[in-house]
């Protein structure tokens, strides 16, 4: 799929996360309004929830940020950008992150009640463009020192075409998301996001600096970033492309293609297995921190979003329709969601009771529901 046709309006059918890309307004002071409180707010677009403290942060449209514990007892923090956020991630109980459009990057220290931001695309095309100009200025020397190497130079070509498209970008503001995060400790963490941004900061957010490691010349959407073990963190973009490094993001290992499709997201399964899962219902398994990748047939073609370990042992994903669950990766049931609504996102805060979050907003669930329904 060319990456240049994937953005694709929201209002119609979402069919892809960046597809996200194309339906908030565009507004000059969205990054500085602060989200609006709303009665009506758990109606609203939910992308990505997480886990603290027994409670779900859900995080969504026009900058809000939810604690829930069922639909109708939740608490709406305080978001200093009004726009739409994608993920969250907590360190611990009190201290998270979120990412969104604009490059939005929010820290809470809190456990989600108010939220700051920290980071914004202005300054990651900043961070963007210091470290293309560097890239160039490194090969314009080596190439002066090495005048009839052919590789130098197409490599210099390159370097100077990319750091031309970053500049022409930042004339157009901060446009672009930020598509996830992730903490591996209270210091190092990662965001990723469209065409191809990626940035770590290893002082806890009081800096942040643009991934150069990642072999990604396209440009290619990053869609994911997740620790499966310590030390281990693995990027997962457009075409199958999958990233990862073995040394808290030192250095990063040439990309691996799993598969053709765009992968979406990483789920955790049981014990040692993680899952990459995303359009058109690909869905892969490894089970050694992501050096080989195995297929798995789910039975469906709908896109994957998002999804959860359970506490029984098995794992619910979350598409178009409803949920798939699975006791052991072999055989896939669906549950149907009323009205084929799309969920982007499941969690189990406590054992046996689920929240979901997407297209409808926020759904509480028991396990035993979804069990006794699954077709």
């Amino acid at each position: 799929m060319n990456k240049r046709t994937l953005c694709t309006c929201l209002a119609g059918i979402l069919t892809l996360p960046i597809s996200i890309l194309a339906s908030a307004e565009t507004l000059p002071d969205r990054l500085e309004r602060p989200a609006s409180q709303s009665h009506r707010v758990t109606s609203k677009l939910f992308t990505d929830l997480v886990t603290v403290g027994g409670k779900a942060i859900a995080v969504g449209a026009d900058g809000s940020v939810l604690t829930v514990t069922s639909e109708d007892n939740y608490q709406q923090a305080e978001v200093p950008v009004d726009l739409l956020l994608t993920a969250v991630d907590f360190v611990d109980d009190t201290l998270g992150w979120a990412v969104g459009h604009d490059g939005a990057l929010l820290m809470t220290t809190n456990g989600g009640r108010s939220w700051t931001k920290e980071l914004d695309g202005i300054a990651i095309g900043e961070l963007m463009r210091a470290s293309a100009e560097e890239k160039v200025t490194r090969l314009e020397q080596a190439t002066e020192e090495n005048p009839d190497d052919a590789d130098l130079a197409l490599k210099l070509e390159d370097a100077i075409f990319k750091l031309e498209d970053i500049e022409a970008g930042m004339e157009y503001g901060p446009a672009l998301p930020l598509m996830d995060i992730e903490f591996i400790d209270e210091s190092t963490g990662f965001a990723v996001g469209a065409y191809g941004m990626a940035v770590e900061t290893r002082d806890g957010g009081q800096s942040w600096q643009y991934i150069a490691g990642i072999d990604n010349p396209y440009s290619f959407h990053l869609n994911a970033v997740f620790s499966p073990a310590p030390g281990v963190v693995l990027v997962a973009g457009e075409n199958g492309l999958l990233f990862r490094s073995m040394d808290k993001g030192t250095t990063w290992e040439p990309p691996r293609e799993v598969g053709f499709s765009s992968l979406y997201n990483f789920v955790p399964g049981s014990g040692a297995e993680v899952l990459a899962l995303g359009f058109g219902g690909t869905l892969f398994v490894s089970r050694d921190q992501g050096e080989t990748w195995d297929q798995l047939d789910t039975g469906s073609s709908d896109t994957l979003f998002g999804g959860t370990s359970l506490s029984n042992g098995g794992v619910l994903l979350a598409q178009r329709g409803g949920l798939l669950y699975s006791e052991d990766l072999q055989e896939f049931k669906h549950w149907p969601a009323p009205g084929r609504s799309l969920w982007m996102d499941v969690v189990e805060p406590t054992a046996g009771q689920l929240i979901l979050g997407g297209q409808a907003g926020i759904k509480t669930l028991s396990l035993n529901d979804v069990l006794g329904g699954v077709e």
